[in-house]
């Protein structure tokens, strides 16, 4: 069976190297107006030529690694500390950069393969049980001991699946053996995760009277939540690739929440800070962003479901809430209809950065440069600026680029901060239909 790790957002799938951060944002008064001579007071980790780079809030540019085979930077310890992986030799390595201190140097060094918790200080990983064909357990290593936390049970692996946002508890997941239709279930820890007991959740199905398994698992901001992607119980790409179930599974116990069919995270779904909401990108079925792909606001304690535009002959994916909850940004562009002649690829290149308040109301138009394409917004920690990609695809004559953006949300003040590499599947401008996978390549420490 082969599974696609998925390192931003939260995942069991591959017990390599999968991490697992969903930070939380106090609540923020309402966002000001800036002047346009101002610049974003952030940090912002990019890659840029296979390596990793530093921006700082000044606008200083500082290059962190010089291997030409880094990728997906991901901060820990509250912005104190980077992740990021290097492919070397057919494998991938988790490394972490240190900042330094009076008298202390920065550093990089390779850590123990696994799932590592927001703080730092944690690791989850899989030791497979010896004499035995197929059984796996999890054990955490914290403080330079390890301790099994899953018993040994013949014909079940367990994986680690996501660390909650404070990094106290872990959630896990357990297959049966062998995989092929087996069956799956979602466990938490409960009291100090090197000493805790396991509880048992309720796992959503497939669909009704079909099993599935907990493909992406990830916690809500809150903590209240597990929001777990639903694919079917045997090794499929292809029957994951036009997108899957999402539920919302309480930890307090009851039944999961449906909230609708979308596809892989980075492109659907975006909760409200403090998990009184989320909003889905979701649609029709099909592994096409550009597709009929429609916004809608989800209340996870009522299972209330509500469409937030209407979207007429438009896709709008990739929503991104607000630090203080009170609007939602997200890429608009055409949607492939009957009655239009664009391509693909033209449908694509016409996103551009909407926002709106979180209720639906007040749609304002962002961005909008001409012969650009715009997409991936991502807030700053403050919420007084967004955070963009800017791209173009090779065409008469052109190279294909990217560079990361600014703007602020009352349109004032846009400004290129960096050049960004292209994703490896860029593809001139297709992606995976449609799908780029930009937030890999940069990630905003939180509480710049």
């Amino acid at each position: 069976m082969r599974f696609s790790p998925h390192w931003r957002s939260g995942t069991l799938l591959c017990p390599l190297i999968l991490l697992t951060f969903v930070g939380v944002q106090a609540a923020l008064p309402a966002l000001p107006t800036y002047s346009q001579t101002q610049t974003p007071a952030i940090r912002v980790a990019f890659v840029d030529r296979g390596n990793i780079w530093l921006l700082g809030p000044d606008g200083s540019k500082r290059r962190l690694t010089a291997d030409g085979h880094d990728s997906a930077p991901l901060w820990i310890s509250g912005g104190r500390a980077l992740l990021f992986q290097r492919q070397a030799g057919g494998r991938i390595d988790i490394m972490r950069w240190q900042p330094g201190t009076a008298g202390t140097p920065a550093s990089i060094r390779r850590l123990r393969s696994g799932l590592w918790s927001p703080d730092g200080t944690a690791v989850a990983f899989v030791r497979a049980v010896p004499h035995t064909q197929s059984a796996a357990t999890v054990w955490v290593a914290q403080n330079g001991r390890a301790v099994r936390i899953t018993s040994v049970q013949r014909g079940f692996r367990w994986l680690p699946a996501a660390w909650s946002p404070d990094g106290s508890r872990l959630a896990l997941s357990r297959f049966s053996t062998p995989l092929a239709t087996s069956s799956a279930s979602v466990w938490v820890t409960v009291g100090p995760v090197q000493a805790a007991h396991l509880r048992r959740l309720f796992m959503p199905d497939m669909s009704p009277g079909h099993p599935g398994w907990p493909d992406i698992v990830f916690w809500s901001p809150d903590g209240r939540f597990l929001t777990v992607v639903v694919g079917p119980n045997m090794g499929c790409e292809s029957c994951r690739a036009d997108g899957r179930p999402y539920d919302a599974v309480p930890l307090a116990g009851g039944s999961p929440i449906p909230l609708g069919t979308a596809l892989g995270p980075d492109e659907a779904v975006s909760w409200a800070p403090d998990g009184s909401y989320l909003v889905l990108s979701s649609g029709p079925s099909g592994r096409q962003t550009y597709v009929e792909k429609r916004l809608v606001r989800v209340t996870p304690l009522t299972g209330t479901r509500r469409a937030l535009v209407s979207a007429g002959h438009w896709s709008d994916v990739e929503p991104a809430v607000s630090p203080n909850g009170t609007q939602i940004a997200f890429a608009r562009g055409r949607s492939e209809t009957s009655d239009t002649r664009l391509t693909p690829p033209d449908l694509i290149a016409s996103r551009r950065i909407y926002t709106m308040d979180a209720d639906g109301t007040h749609l304002h138009q962002l961005t909008k440069a001409a012969g650009w394409t715009d997409e991936a917004p991502v807030w700053s920690p403050d919420g007084r600026w967004m955070l963009f990609v800017r791209w173009r695809r090779h065409q008469s004559g052109r190279p294909a680029e990217a560079a990361l953006w600014a703007v602020q949300p009352d349109s004032i003040g846009a400004r290129r901060l960096t050049g960004l590499d292209l994703p490896a599947h860029f593809l001139n401008g297709f992606g995976y239909y449609g799908a780029f996978g930009w937030k890999s390549l940069f990630a905003v420490a939180p509480g710049s």
